[in-house]
């Protein structure tokens, strides 16, 4: 999308002038994307200039966090939205072992088990489908788009 775009041609502007002010060539494909560093600045919440991750609301969410992980950053992004959203504080709960992390049945822990237990993500609702369910991948997938159709009557 537009916003995408362009926050891809600031990263690419960044790399420039890192080039041209400490004659450095910056490969991102090196940095880890568990940096330290990087995941520090996360749990501070302080994600200025960082798509989706701007807001006073999503940087309050980071310091309650904490993430320890590239994966925990992913799923705050994944859960900070209109349907998901009130899940935000079971998953926090679940990471810092102030609830235990429970699945709906044994056999999900392998799909559940990064996400603390809750499907976070649309590919999680497929793989529990097809798991559970029997389904195919391409029927899951069917599935999940009715799911998340915002007219609930079809």
């Amino acid at each position: 999308d537009f916003l995408g775009l362009r926050n891809l041609t600031i990263l690419d502007n960044a790399l420039k002038f890192v080039r041209k002010g400490y004659q450095e060539k910056l490969d991102l494909k090196q940095i880890s994307l568990d940096d330290p560093l990087t995941l520090r600045l996360f749990q501070a919440g302080q994600t200025n200039g960082v798509f989706q991750f701007e807001s006073t609301g999503i940087k309050n969410v980071l310091r309650r966090l904490h993430p320890t992980s590239f994966e925990d950053v992913a799923a705050v992004n994944a859960l900070y939205r209109p349907g998901p959203i009130g899940n935000i504080d079971e998953f926090i709960a679940r990471k810092h072992g102030q609830h235990p992390v429970s699945y709906p049945e044994k056999s999900l822990q392998p799909i559940l088990a990064k996400t603390y237990g809750i499907m976070v993500y649309q590919e999680q609702v497929m793989q529990v489908a097809s798991a559970m369910g029997g389904f195919s991948l391409g029927e899951a997938d069917l599935l999940r788009r009715a799911i998340s159709k915002k007219d609930q009557l079809k």
